[in-house]
């Protein structure tokens, strides 16, 4: 994928679907509230926030990070809900996820064991 000049980045729902669904896509969201499950999350998580994206606000990043158990938050500097290759938040973006699912392999948590199906 070709990178994007990143004064265009921040643009891409208008360029990849109608204001419909748009509108249909965030409504879902504004909708629906899983705070009170946030805490019984045990599952490591980790938590990506763009700064500069105007679907989202630091503070409902800081509250999702601070009611799951353990979870990490990653700040990343970009207009986008999701850095784009190219921007300058991407190898931050692609460094946070490989670190943290090295980390989060079950291997590194749990000794495999090998059980006998055999009849």
């Amino acid at each position: 994928m070709a990178a994007l000049p990143h004064d265009r980045s921040g643009n891409l729902l208008p360029m990849t679907t109608s204001l419909e669904n748009a509108l249909r896509y965030f409504s879902v969201f504004t909708d629906l509230d899983v705070a009170d499950c946030l805490p019984k999350v045990r599952a490591p998580t980790l938590v990506l926030y763009c700064q500069h994206c105007r679907a989202t606000r630091i503070q409902q990043a800081l509250d999702i990070a601070a009611s799951i158990p353990n979870a990490r938050l990653v700040s990343l500097e970009s207009n986008n809900l999701i850095p784009l290759p190219g921007e300058p938040a991407w190898p931050v973006f692609i460094d946070a996820v490989q670190a943290f699912l090295s980390e989060a392999r079950p291997s590194n948590r749990i000794r495999e064991r090998h059980v006998d199906l055999s009849m």
